[in-house]
């Protein structure tokens, strides 16, 4: 709204004051000087409009990242998850990031014997960053 009387203002001014100085002999002058402060306006304008689209852009990303759940609250929807099963894996990491999707490796350390050790991997899950969906990989 604010922009529109701006611009009205803009336009009216130019027009007034082109029409108090017409005559004659300057009626293609001061058409010239119309044209000219006309473009400035539209220009003005188009920069508004495109700052404004810049900032909501910004804006929407900014809430696209908020909605972004962490690494940490991933691993505690897994562990959750398994708990329902009444059994929860000692170690559940995230290993990296897929697209939109923590990938999450829960698993146990085993020792074989005295000096030797092994893992045993519960699963490889898919948490969605955005709904906390979880989905088993295999």
């Amino acid at each position: 709204m604010k922009r529109i009387t701006i611009m009205l203002t803009i336009t009216l001014f130019l027009v007034v004051g082109v029409n108090s100085n017409f005559n004659e002999s300057g009626a293609v002058g001061n058409t010239a000087i119309f044209n000219k402060e006309y473009e400035k306006s539209e220009e003005i304008f188009n920069l508004e409009v495109k700052e404004k689209s810049t900032i909501k852009g910004d804006k929407t990303k900014q809430d696209q990242q908020s909605d972004t759940i962490s690494e940490s609250k991933a691993i505690s929807l897994v562990k959750d998850m398994f708990k329902n099963y009444g059994y929860v894996p000692s170690i559940i990491e995230v290993d990296h990031i897929e697209g939109n999707n923590y990938v999450v490796h829960a698993y146990e350390i085993i020792q074989d014997y005295e000096k030797t050790w092994h893992t045993a991997t519960t699963g490889w899950y898919y948490v969605d960053m955005h709904t906390g969906k979880i989905e088993s990989i295999f």
